[in-house]
């Protein structure tokens, strides 16, 4: 389980902040989200963003 002690205010959609808080928190390498508020975002504090699509090609 992650602690999420600071929040975001960087999304243009205040609901969405919790996401990338919690990426910061844990330390994430990679956030993926098919919300373009999120997407747009890319990248946010070095931690790319990408569509789940996007992910699938990448993998494979």
């Amino acid at each position: 389980m992650v602690a999420v002690t600071q929040g975001v205010a960087d999304c243009i959609d205040p609901k969405d902040n919790k996401f990338p808080a919690l990426a910061e928190a844990a330390e994430a390498e990679l956030i993926i989200a098919s919300d373009p508020h999120l997407t747009d975002m890319h990248p946010w504090r070095d931690i790319p963003i990408m569509p789940p699509a996007a992910f699938l090609v990448g993998i494979r």
